[in-house]
């Protein structure tokens, strides 16, 4: 526990910390149930992205984006469900959000979720403590399960660990259900002098591995016994190939803005 005190007077307020949470019984024994795997088949995956330090990187007001991240979330919204959980305030997670994708991509993100969505106490929201995003309160949103493609028409179409990916830069928010998780570098500024120096197969960027890898998940009937046996790991053998993907589902290849692609080539992560 942490405290702080008031200048103004002489109250102590006390700011309680969270435990890390566990994973429970029930999530690592169906994490065992072995995944079976129907290559002619996509399985609906709901896809849960944090923003800051994943996707894009803040310093004050100016917000810089991870290479090649407008292509690859309209490749997600073209191919699963999306929706955003960030640790940001309402504010600042609207500006993050309106940064990377246009109004009308937005009516097509499932939710998006920031700081309020933490069941934090007023102490707790307003100071820097860590946090943890529970995926479980996820599946417990009555409008998110709505959004399900099959919502209504099965009893076992809804989101759930089978189907829910988290991709997050830090494994300790993400200890409650680990095997729902994907985990990518940290994005630093440019400018950073500690930005490490992060090398990459050739014609790749981390998020077109990352895309490669969903390419896989989403044939898999259990996403949790698939991730516990094969992780995401940079550099492996997945990769999307971005004009690939687009012409083999009849389209040009995405075109995001040409500015922002000349910004980004080389990849600003080496």
């Amino acid at each position: 526990m942490s405290a702080s005190h008031s200048s103004s007077s002489s109250t102590i307020t006390t700011i309680t910390t969270i435990t890390g949470p566990r994973p429970s019984k029930r999530y690592l024994e169906q994490s065992e149930i072995a995944a079976l795997r129907f290559e002619n088949t996509k399985f609906p995956l709901l896809v849960v992205l944090d923003l800051n330090g994943c996707l894009v990187v803040r310093q004050g007001p100016v917000i810089e984006l991870r290479e090649h991240v407008k292509p690859f979330l309209e490749y997600l919204l073209e191919e699963h469900y999306v929706m955003f959980w960030s640790s940001a305030t309402t504010a600042s997670v609207k500006r993050m959000v309106d940064k990377l994708l246009t109004p009308e991509q937005q009516t097509r993100v499932v939710a998006i979720w920031n700081r309020s969505h933490f069941n934090l106490t007023p102490e707790q929201y307003n100071s820097k403590i860590q946090l943890y995003k529970k995926l479980s309160g996820v599946w417990e949103s009555e409008y998110i399960q709505q959004q399900h493609p099959f919502a209504g028409l099965h009893p076992w179409a809804q989101w759930n660990h089978h189907n829910t990916i988290l991709i997050d830069d830090s494994e300790e928010k993400a200890r409650h259900e680990p095997y729902n998780h994907i985990c990518i570098p940290e994005l630093f500024r440019t400018e950073d002098p500690n930005k490490p120096h992060l090398p990459l197969n050739p014609g790749t960027t981390v998020l077109s591995q990352v895309a490669g890898y969903l390419d896989w998940l989403k044939h898999s009937c259990n996403v949790t016994n698939s991730i516990k046996k094969e992780e995401f790991v940079l550099n492996d053998q997945y990769n999307l190939n971005w004009q690939e993907f687009w012409a083999e589902r009849g389209r040009m290849e995405f075109e995001w803005d040409e500015a922002e692609a000349m910004e980004d080539w080389p990849p600003r992560e080496e």
